[in-house]
Protein backbone atom coordinates (compact mmCIF):
# COMPACT_ATOMS: atom_id res chain seq x y z
CA UNK A 1 0.00 0.00 0.00
CA UNK A 2 0.73 3.23 -1.17
CA UNK A 3 0.45 6.32 2.11
CA UNK A 4 0.59 9.57 0.94
CA UNK A 5 0.78 12.01 4.09
CA UNK A 6 -0.23 15.15 2.56
CA UNK A 7 -0.70 17.98 5.39
CA UNK A 8 -3.54 20.35 4.74
CA UNK A 9 -5.56 19.51 1.68
CA UNK A 10 -8.23 20.97 0.19
CA UNK A 11 -11.05 18.10 0.34
CA UNK A 12 -12.15 18.97 -3.56
CA UNK A 13 -8.83 18.27 -4.48
CA UNK A 14 -8.58 14.55 -2.85
CA UNK A 15 -12.12 14.16 -4.55
CA UNK A 16 -10.29 14.51 -7.87
CA UNK A 17 -7.66 12.86 -6.86
CA UNK A 18 -9.26 9.70 -6.19
CA UNK A 19 -12.04 9.80 -8.72
CA UNK A 20 -9.25 10.10 -11.65
CA UNK A 21 -6.79 7.44 -10.43
CA UNK A 22 -10.07 5.12 -9.93
CA UNK A 23 -10.67 5.96 -13.84
CA UNK A 24 -7.22 5.14 -14.87
CA UNK A 25 -7.00 1.75 -12.99
CA UNK A 26 -10.42 0.82 -14.64
CA UNK A 27 -8.85 1.61 -18.08
CA UNK A 28 -5.41 -0.23 -16.56
CA UNK A 29 -4.67 -4.14 -17.67
CA UNK A 30 -2.68 -4.11 -15.03
CA UNK A 31 -4.95 -3.16 -11.96
CA UNK A 32 -5.03 -6.03 -10.37
CA UNK A 33 -1.66 -5.21 -9.41
CA UNK A 34 -1.25 -2.06 -8.31
CA UNK A 35 -0.75 -0.44 -5.10
CA UNK A 36 -3.97 0.66 -2.75
CA UNK A 37 -3.69 3.80 -1.76
CA UNK A 38 -4.29 5.51 1.64
CA UNK A 39 -4.20 9.63 1.43
CA UNK A 40 -4.13 11.46 5.03
CA UNK A 41 -4.56 15.18 5.78
CA UNK A 42 -6.36 17.54 7.32
CA UNK A 43 -8.95 19.53 5.34
CA UNK A 44 -9.66 23.03 4.65
CA UNK A 45 -12.15 24.30 5.61
CA UNK A 46 -15.66 23.08 3.42
CA UNK A 47 -18.95 21.70 3.43
CA UNK A 48 -19.64 18.49 1.10
CA UNK A 49 -23.33 17.07 0.09
CA UNK A 50 -23.49 13.67 -2.04
CA UNK A 51 -27.08 14.44 -3.66
CA UNK A 52 -28.70 18.75 -3.77
CA UNK A 53 -31.43 17.39 -1.92
CA UNK A 54 -28.76 16.96 1.16
CA UNK A 55 -28.76 20.73 1.47
CA UNK A 56 -32.19 20.41 3.20
CA UNK A 57 -29.81 19.23 6.01
CA UNK A 58 -29.44 23.01 6.97
CA UNK A 59 -31.22 23.28 10.54
CA UNK A 60 -34.00 26.00 9.74
CA UNK A 61 -33.32 27.86 12.59
CA UNK A 62 -29.93 28.59 12.02
CA UNK A 63 -30.56 28.80 7.81
CA UNK A 64 -29.73 32.48 7.67
CA UNK A 65 -26.61 32.00 10.31
CA UNK A 66 -25.60 29.35 7.86
CA UNK A 67 -25.58 31.56 4.47
CA UNK A 68 -23.98 34.10 6.42
CA UNK A 69 -21.24 31.78 7.55
CA UNK A 70 -20.27 30.54 4.79
CA UNK A 71 -20.34 33.78 2.53
CA UNK A 72 -18.18 35.54 5.28
CA UNK A 73 -15.37 32.92 5.54
CA UNK A 74 -16.00 31.92 1.29
CA UNK A 75 -16.16 27.91 2.24
CA UNK A 76 -17.01 26.28 -0.67
CA UNK A 77 -20.07 23.34 -0.76
CA UNK A 78 -18.85 20.68 -2.40
CA UNK A 79 -21.22 18.34 -4.31
CA UNK A 80 -19.39 14.49 -4.28
CA UNK A 81 -20.28 10.90 -4.85
CA UNK A 82 -18.82 9.73 -1.50
CA UNK A 83 -21.96 9.13 0.64
CA UNK A 84 -22.70 9.94 3.95
CA UNK A 85 -25.04 12.84 3.47
CA UNK A 86 -24.05 16.69 4.26
CA UNK A 87 -21.13 17.37 6.67
CA UNK A 88 -18.43 19.93 7.60
CA UNK A 89 -14.37 18.84 7.04
CA UNK A 90 -11.96 21.32 8.46
CA UNK A 91 -9.11 22.27 10.27
CA UNK A 92 -8.83 20.02 13.51
CA UNK A 93 -10.02 16.82 11.89
CA UNK A 94 -7.75 14.12 10.38
CA UNK A 95 -8.92 12.15 6.91
CA UNK A 96 -8.35 8.68 6.18
CA UNK A 97 -9.09 8.65 2.62
CA UNK A 98 -8.01 5.41 0.58
CA UNK A 99 -8.37 3.79 -2.91
CA UNK A 100 -9.03 -0.31 -1.86
CA UNK A 101 -9.40 -2.62 -4.82
CA UNK A 102 -12.26 -4.65 -2.98
CA UNK A 103 -12.47 -7.47 -4.82
CA UNK A 104 -8.65 -7.81 -4.64
CA UNK A 105 -9.44 -8.29 -0.99
CA UNK A 106 -12.36 -10.19 -1.03
CA UNK A 107 -14.20 -7.89 1.19
CA UNK A 108 -17.96 -6.37 0.53
CA UNK A 109 -19.22 -3.66 1.11
CA UNK A 110 -20.54 -4.17 4.83
CA UNK A 111 -17.39 -5.48 5.91
CA UNK A 112 -15.63 -2.35 4.36
CA UNK A 113 -17.98 -0.21 6.51
CA UNK A 114 -17.08 -2.47 9.56
CA UNK A 115 -13.50 -1.87 9.03
CA UNK A 116 -13.37 2.09 8.88
CA UNK A 117 -15.46 2.32 11.58
CA UNK A 118 -14.02 0.00 13.68
CA UNK A 119 -10.50 1.67 12.77
CA UNK A 120 -11.68 4.76 14.04
CA UNK A 121 -13.16 3.14 17.52
CA UNK A 122 -9.71 1.85 17.72
CA UNK A 123 -8.13 5.24 17.27
CA UNK A 124 -9.80 6.61 19.84
CA UNK A 125 -8.92 4.09 22.30
CA UNK A 126 -5.80 4.47 21.56
CA UNK A 127 -5.79 7.57 23.33
CA UNK A 128 -8.37 6.38 25.83
CA UNK A 129 -11.10 7.67 24.39
CA UNK A 130 -14.11 4.84 24.92
CA UNK A 131 -16.18 5.37 21.51
CA UNK A 132 -18.98 2.99 20.64
CA UNK A 133 -21.05 1.75 17.20
CA UNK A 134 -24.99 3.85 17.08
CA UNK A 135 -26.20 1.66 14.44
CA UNK A 136 -29.54 1.49 16.45
CA UNK A 137 -29.99 4.44 13.83
CA UNK A 138 -30.09 4.03 10.22
CA UNK A 139 -27.35 6.01 8.31
CA UNK A 140 -25.60 6.54 11.85
CA UNK A 141 -22.27 4.18 10.85
CA UNK A 142 -19.21 6.24 12.88
CA UNK A 143 -18.08 6.63 16.12
CA UNK A 144 -20.10 8.06 19.28
CA UNK A 145 -19.30 9.09 22.61
CA UNK A 146 -22.27 8.61 25.55
CA UNK A 147 -21.76 11.28 27.86
CA UNK A 148 -22.68 10.76 31.74
CA UNK A 149 -26.17 12.08 30.53
CA UNK A 150 -26.85 9.44 28.06
CA UNK A 151 -26.78 11.50 25.35
CA UNK A 152 -24.45 10.39 22.31
CA UNK A 153 -22.31 12.17 20.38
CA UNK A 154 -20.68 11.51 17.06
CA UNK A 155 -16.94 12.05 17.15
CA UNK A 156 -16.01 10.08 13.90
CA UNK A 157 -17.75 9.90 10.48
CA UNK A 158 -18.00 7.58 7.41
CA UNK A 159 -18.60 8.24 3.83
CA UNK A 160 -17.40 6.18 0.68
CA UNK A 161 -18.58 4.83 -2.98
CA UNK A 162 -17.62 2.21 -4.50
CA UNK A 163 -17.23 1.24 -8.50
CA UNK A 164 -16.74 -1.85 -10.46
CA UNK A 165 -14.79 -2.75 -6.80
CA UNK A 166 -13.00 0.37 -6.25
CA UNK A 167 -13.63 1.59 -3.36
CA UNK A 168 -12.70 5.46 -2.51
CA UNK A 169 -12.74 8.00 0.34
CA UNK A 170 -13.35 6.74 3.90
CA UNK A 171 -13.66 8.21 6.98
CA UNK A 172 -12.77 11.63 9.19
CA UNK A 173 -11.75 11.96 13.01
CA UNK A 174 -12.38 15.03 15.48
CA UNK A 175 -9.34 16.04 16.86
CA UNK A 176 -9.55 19.83 17.80
CA UNK A 177 -12.19 21.27 14.78
CA UNK A 178 -14.26 24.03 15.92
CA UNK A 179 -17.49 22.64 16.37
CA UNK A 180 -19.51 25.84 15.57
CA UNK A 181 -20.39 24.49 11.96
CA UNK A 182 -21.89 21.73 13.24
CA UNK A 183 -24.37 23.35 15.03
CA UNK A 184 -25.55 24.62 11.87
CA UNK A 185 -26.35 21.36 9.88
CA UNK A 186 -27.92 18.03 10.98
CA UNK A 187 -24.37 16.26 10.15
CA UNK A 188 -24.94 12.63 7.66
CA UNK A 189 -28.86 14.31 7.81
CA UNK A 190 -29.09 12.45 11.27
CA UNK A 191 -31.90 15.06 12.79
CA UNK A 192 -30.56 16.83 15.83
CA UNK A 193 -27.59 14.83 16.37
CA UNK A 194 -24.54 16.85 18.43
CA UNK A 195 -20.89 16.57 17.83
CA UNK A 196 -17.78 16.29 20.10
CA UNK A 197 -14.05 16.06 19.35
CA UNK A 198 -11.04 14.60 20.97
CA UNK A 199 -9.71 17.66 22.94
CA UNK A 200 -13.05 17.81 24.75
CA UNK A 201 -13.06 14.70 26.05
CA UNK A 202 -8.46 14.72 26.87
CA UNK A 203 -7.01 17.27 29.05
CA UNK A 204 -3.96 16.94 26.49
CA UNK A 205 -5.12 16.07 22.91
CA UNK A 206 -2.61 14.08 20.66
CA UNK A 207 -1.77 16.15 17.33
CA UNK A 208 -3.17 16.10 14.23
CA UNK A 209 0.67 14.05 12.67
CA UNK A 210 0.05 11.85 15.98
CA UNK A 211 -3.44 10.54 15.12
CA UNK A 212 -2.62 10.09 11.45
CA UNK A 213 -0.23 8.36 11.75
CA UNK A 214 -1.91 5.74 14.36
CA UNK A 215 -5.01 6.28 11.99
CA UNK A 216 -3.38 4.58 9.45
CA UNK A 217 -1.40 2.06 10.96
CA UNK A 218 -5.07 0.92 12.54
CA UNK A 219 -6.92 0.88 9.70
CA UNK A 220 -4.35 -1.37 7.38
CA UNK A 221 -3.64 -3.38 9.94
CA UNK A 222 -8.04 -4.19 10.35
CA UNK A 223 -8.31 -4.16 6.28
CA UNK A 224 -5.66 -6.97 6.57
CA UNK A 225 -7.25 -9.16 9.67
CA UNK A 226 -10.65 -8.88 7.81
CA UNK A 227 -9.48 -10.29 4.62
CA UNK A 228 -7.21 -13.26 6.85
CA UNK A 229 -4.28 -11.82 5.14
CA UNK A 230 -0.87 -10.86 6.71
CA UNK A 231 -0.14 -7.22 6.81
CA UNK A 232 2.52 -6.09 4.46
CA UNK A 233 5.77 -5.72 6.47
CA UNK A 234 6.11 -2.66 4.59
CA UNK A 235 4.12 0.05 2.89
CA UNK A 236 5.88 3.13 0.74
CA UNK A 237 4.97 6.13 2.63
CA UNK A 238 5.61 9.87 0.86
CA UNK A 239 5.19 12.96 3.31
CA UNK A 240 4.16 15.62 0.47
CA UNK A 241 2.83 18.17 3.36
Amino acid sequence: MEIYRLGRTDPEAIDLSLRRERERRFLSSERKKLDDLLFIYEPTESFSINRDRDMESVRKATENEFRHYIAEKDIPIIKTKRGGGMIWHGPGQVCLAPLINLERMKINGPDYTCVLEHACIEVLRHFNIAAVTNRYIAGAQGAWLEGKDQVKRKIAFLGWSCARSMAIHGCAINVCPDLYPFSLIDPCNLKGVEVTSMDRNLLKHPTIEEVGKIASEIFIDLLYKQNKLKSPESSRDFYLG
